[in-house]
């Protein structure tokens, strides 16, 4: 798989390329996990995006790296009909974000700091994923 840059100004995000999501395995069965409900982009929040948005959150709640939490970058969202992912960034200046994949009832979560990825959680939802991934940070 081969890396694309999504946002000129913030190269430390790679986005998977869209041919390579449908190539993906089955999504893992994780633990159960306690996290509040994400609130997901409705799919007339956008009058050219709405559909393709409706699978992501619209931000990701505070972690250990950012008390504030991430927001979405919706210049970063690409995709096909097989997946799409968005990236997401905090409000003030850090060396971290997040990149949000989904592809067809399976969620995938990449945490960087800087250009390297510090933590990854796959799941059948997205808070699922956060949850796999912070704790693997640890």
């Amino acid at each position: 798989m081969q890396a694309f840059e999504l946002n000129s100004f913030h190269p430390a995000v790679t986005a998977v390329p869209p041919s390579d999501f449908a190539s993906a395995a089955a999504c893992p069965h994780p633990p159960a996990v306690n996290l509040p409900p994400l609130e997901y982009f409705s799919a007339g929040w956008h009058p050219h995006l709405g559909s393709r948005l409706a699978a992501f959150p619209r931000s990701i709640p505070a972690d250990e790296w950012n008390p504030h939490g991430y927001w979405p970058d919706l210049a970063t969202l690409v995709g096909d009909e097989g997946g799409s992912q968005l990236a997401y960034f905090p409000v003030g200046l850090s060396a971290f974000s997040v990149q949000v994949i989904y592809e067809e009832g399976c969620y995938r979560v990449l945490q960087y700091r800087d250009a390297c990825l510090v933590a990854r959680g796959e799941a059948e939802s997205c808070e699922e994923a956060l949850a796999i991934s912070a704790n693997l940070s640890r």
